[in-house]
């Protein structure tokens, strides 16, 4: 089982007006997701934030991390 931790940016562009809008962080459970690497989760990352593909995907910069196994305490 591996848990991977989503965060971003999408870049907005509105005439001479650039700015950006943060992407809420979110985990993807590869029990869920069948997903096999970090590459495949953020493929699934990038259909969660453009389900509709309405962004470009040049602004879409997105961060997936595998997040480690915790370390049992004994």
């Amino acid at each position: 089982m591996a848990l991977y931790v989503v965060t971003g940016q999408i870049l907005t562009h509105d005439g001479d007006w650039h700015g950006s809008v943060q992407v809420p962080t979110f985990y993807l459970d590869s029990r869920v997701q069948g997903i096999l690497s970090p590459a495949a989760a953020a493929v699934v990352a990038r259909g969660v934030v453009n389900p509709l593909g309405a962004i470009a995907e040049r602004d879409i910069h997105l961060a997936v991390y595998e997040v480690p196994e915790p370390v049992p305490v004994s």
